[in-house]
């Protein structure tokens, strides 16, 4: 478990290290509003002082995300560490664990499905509203920083984040030492990623900061590809019991990807609605456009937000 805090100290704070040897000052400031904003109730004494005293952590992702992935975590750890280890079961206790993991199936499924909806609203509407919002919440002085950009990736990142979270708390809940120190490996090999997705995102293609977020999106993915892979062999493993009773729970295969994507209707309606608000940012979400311009460009939004909402 140390080397694993080790790691995901690298993965959490990286970017940080790296942003401050690579950025000049004014934008280390608005990367650090961008990671903090809306996370935190900012104390900025002076533009030149931005390098932030306070803690990072997005308050969406603890409002929104923490609370399930704790929830997850002990749920998984109950229902799953309480079945019968025993080499010998009896036909009811062998139809007890495969009700547990039918239970614990319909809760993954569930879960992934809404983070994707969420997900979906961050990656539709953050983008183009973002520049929108920040030029009404935040001083002029920031909207020249990366404080924006950085932002827009961050509606990417969060989704992400919180899948990862999702799964790495049934991992944590479930996995045996092996398992863990399998992870801690696999967490080795991805700090070295990180650390080169993000110099070669940021200088080698000169995204900067926003370089350092994407390339924490590519962390995170690659993290949760191994929650999902850890999740689905544990199934697969855990659901081989060939007894009478347990064929009568049910021998189909426990966890199935599809039951987590939202249904083509969705697909089809984000994708016409993340156009529509799209143009309306290019044509009305500028820094400099005037309150009225601003206010149709969020009515715009808000409408196309009832009407994927109806969708869902």
């Amino acid at each position: 478990m140390t080397s694993q805090s080790v790691f995901k100290h690298i993965l959490t704070e990286g970017d940080r290290f790296l942003v401050s040897k690579f950025s000049k000052l004014e934008d280390q400031g608005g990367y650090a509003v961008a990671t903090n904003y809306g996370m935190h109730v900012l104390q900025i004494s002076s533009f030149k002082s931005d390098i932030l005293r306070a803690s990072p952590g997005s308050l969406v992702a603890r409002i929104l995300f923490q609370p399930i992935e704790e929830s997850s975590r002990i749920f998984f750890s109950k229902l799953l560490s309480s079945k019968d280890a025993s080499s010998k079961k009896s036909a009811e206790d062998a139809s007890n664990d495969q009700r547990k993991l039918k239970q614990a199936a319909d809760v993954v499924h569930l879960v992934i499905l809404l983070y994707i909806h969420l997900g979906l609203v961050f990656i539709i509407f953050g983008p183009p509203y973002v520049p929108t919002l920040l030029s009404l919440a935040l001083p002029s002085r920031y909207l020249s920083t990366s404080a924006p950009l950085v932002l827009q990736a961050y509606c990417v990142y969060l989704p992400i984040m919180a899948l990862n979270g999702f799964l790495e708390a049934f991992v944590s809940s479930t996995a045996s030492p092996a398992d863990l120190a399998a992870q801690s490996r696999f967490m080795g090999i991805c700090s070295v990623l990180f650390v080169v997705g993000a110099v070669t995102l940021s200088e080698g293609f000169g995204m900067r900061e926003t370089g350092l977020v994407y390339a924490n999106v590519i962390n995170l993915g690659t993290r949760a590809t191994f929650g999902w892979y850890f999740l689905k062999r544990y199934f697969e493993r855990h659901h081989a019991d060939e007894s009478e009773t347990a064929r009568a729970v049910g021998k189909a295969e426990l966890i199935n990807g599809w039951k987590c994507l939202p249904p083509r209707a969705i697909w089809l309606t984000s994708t016409v609605v993340g156009c529509i608000v799209r143009l309306s940012a290019a044509k009305y979400g500028s820094f400099s456009a005037g309150i009225k311009i601003k206010g149709f460009h969020i009515i715009v939004g808000g409408i196309q937000f009832a009407i994927w909402l109806c969708i869902w």
